[in-house]
């Protein structure tokens, strides 16, 4: 599944988005002169034993077509 992060619902654009469990979260630029801010609100039951940051050798090894995005 891929979303568009933005303000524009018309376009499905989303200003948020929620990473349900056994999902992995990856984002980029679309032009790559932009910035983001990336953050994560998590909610009633999260525990941060159960959170995963995968780096990049884990993600591109599971994700072979993708690997262009991740820089």
């Amino acid at each position: 599944m891929s979303t568009t992060v933005g303000v524009n619902l018309e376009e499905d654009k989303f200003p948020q988005l929620i990473v349900f469990v056994g999902c992995w979260l990856i984002s980029n630029l679309k032009n790559e002169n932009d910035y983001m801010f990336v953050r994560r609100i998590v909610s009633t039951g999260f525990d941060f034993i159960d959170f995963e940051l995968a780096g990049r050798e884990i993600l591109t090894n599971e994700y072979p077509d993708h690997k262009d995005i991740m820089k």
